[in-house]
């Protein structure tokens, strides 16, 4: 992650929240169980806790972001389908939409997390070496 920063000299560093607060969230809401996996939980935490580790090391202001709330303000309104595999689709065809062509949905989610705390993001040359 210090090569990434030394190179890119972000002024700020986005990741995507750890899944369990979301889970919660979801789970008081519609009333229904959801099965955790331990070892994911562990390895998204220890992610997170890297990012702002290291942000703070650089004085880089550090955001976590709700995929469920930057997913609906990328998609819009009414635009988010049910299951993993339809949202990840979707998200695929936003950035398409926008003119990306991210290799993959880990990269789908990265443009949608940049375009939904980016200024002016449509337009953006954002995974032109896949175009």
């Amino acid at each position: 992650m210090q090569e990434l920063i030394e190179e890119y000299e972000p002024e700020l560093i986005l990741f995507e929240e750890p899944i369990k607060r979301i889970i919660q969230e979801a789970d008081t809401k519609n009333k229904r169980k959801i099965k955790l996996n331990p070892h994911t939980l562990y390895r998204l935490g220890g992610l997170a806790f890297t990012c702002e580790a290291m942000a703070g090391l650089w004085n880089i202001p550090v955001q976590p972001v709700n995929m469920h709330k930057a997913r609906a303000m990328f998609l819009g309104r009414g635009g988010v389908p049910i299951g993993r595999d339809k949202v990840k689709a979707a998200v695929m065809e936003g950035c398409r939409l926008r003119g990306w062509n991210p290799a993959n949905d880990d990269e789908g989610d990265a443009a949608c997390i940049w375009a939904t705390h980016a200024k002016d993001a449509v337009g953006s040359p954002l995974f032109a070496r896949n175009a």
